[in-house]
């Protein structure tokens, strides 16, 4: 049944999404930025496209502790400092502080030409992955379902993960996360409430 549902693989290489973003950071600051933010919480990538400054700075553009975005993650300790350092930067760089909060914090993303920034994506990722030898479908939306994947294999924590990404059952996020049934972790409720992700 769960095999008709379309799925997207997760980037399984913590070592590959590094030498992916150092790649980016060289050649392409914006693209860097959206897939840092795309893996650090769980928007589709319409949503992560319509991000706007509002949604990560506060009134006096000071970069939000967490991401408002992300807010049913907070208890897992995201963003991490790492993060928050290169969105300032790439705050600074562009000189979005003189913009309003109202404004997106992806260039393009109110107009036609968001989808121009997504395309670059959706092929930088594929020509990547094939450039590694990683078989599977990768697009903007591996994205999410890396966070999610990364999220199961340090936790365990089936049960929230599936709240999280509003799926209607544990077996369908199994599927959706690139993780056989059979292949689940059992681990203790109580060693969970002392994980950090």
């Amino acid at each position: 049944m769960y095999e008709d549902f379309h799925r997207v693989e997760p980037i399984r290489s913590l070592e590959l999404l590094e030498f992916l973003l150092r790649e980016l950071r060289d050649e392409d600051l914006l693209k860097y930025m959206v897939i840092k933010v795309g893996v650090n919480c769980l928007l589709y990538p319409g949503e992560l496209i319509r991000l706007t400054l509002g949604d990560v700075l506060s009134e006096n553009y000071k970069v939000k502790p967490y991401l408002e975005i992300i807010r049913p993650c907070r208890q897992f300790g995201m963003p991490t400092k790492n993060y928050r350092k290169d969105l300032k930067f790439f705050i600074k760089y562009y000189k979005l502080d003189e913009c309003e909060l109202t404004d997106p914090l992806f260039f393009g993303a109110r107009k036609p030409d968001h989808f121009m920034l997504m395309a670059t994506l959706d092929h930088k990722i594929k020509s990547f992955m094939r450039l590694h030898k990683v078989k599977g479908v990768f697009t903007p939306g591996s994205l999410r379902v890396t966070w999610a994947y990364h999220y199961y294999r340090r936790t365990g924590d089936i049960r929230t993960l599936t709240k999280l990404m509003g799926y209607p059952s544990q077996k369908h996020t199994f599927h959706m996360i690139g993780v056989p049934f059979k292949d689940k972790m059992i681990i203790d409720p109580d060693v969970m409430k002392r994980v950090q992700l």
